[in-house]
């Protein structure tokens, strides 16, 4: 009798420990911030612009990145953009470029072509906390590169919290893609 008690209990030790812990939750944010759109060209431009291609380095997904040297980056698990970062940056642009700036979308490719990378989107927290956008940008006529660069904004972070980065990030961004608009249209 006194073993089958202690064999019970081992049995249910044994099993305990084959139950998996919860899963951690699993907390999604978005990078498009609303904003009022504010026309800075008090009438149209007649330039033209082909908004080409927007892409992202590879690293560059639905999860957030952490940068934790100067050559490697490591994701959140446990967080998620709503929405692939390059595509929030490329309606960002456009909104920026079009409706902002009074550009006129070219969708042949006539007159400016401008292609976009999203070198880096990242946390940053080796020293003073604060999120980071990479963009390289090119701007180029009938094949040939008239002028190109390399944008980089930072923001801090104020707080421990994954949603103060997540909202240092959007600022970020935005902050690079109106840098991105002045530098194609003045």
């Amino acid at each position: 009798m006194r073993s089958s008690v202690i064999l019970g209990f081992l049995l249910v030790g044994c099993v305990g420990d084959l139950v998996p812990p919860p899963a951690p939750a699993v907390h999604w944010f978005s990078l498009d911030r609303t904003r009022v759109v504010q026309s800075v060209s008090a009438r149209p431009s007649k330039v033209s612009l082909h908004l080409e291609s927007v892409e992202a380095a590879r690293h560059l997904s639905d999860r957030l990145v952490r940068r934790i040297s100067d050559v490697e980056f490591t994701v959140h698990e446990d967080t998620h953009w709503v929405e692939a970062p390059v595509r929030v940056l490329e309606r960002s642009l456009r909104r920026a470029l079009f409706e902002e700036r009074g550009l006129v979308s070219d969708f042949l490719g006539d007159d400016l072509v401008l292609t976009c990378e999203l070198v880096s989107l990242e946390e940053d927290r080796r020293s003073a906390p604060v999120a980071r956008v990479v963009l390289h940008l090119e701007l180029s006529s009938q094949f040939r590169l008239i002028r190109s660069k390399t944008i980089t904004k930072t923001v801090t972070i104020t707080s421990p919290m994954i949603g103060a980065t997540a909202l240092a990030m959007a600022q970020a961004l935005e902050l690079a893609v109106d840098s991105a608009a002045e530098w194609v249209a003045p």
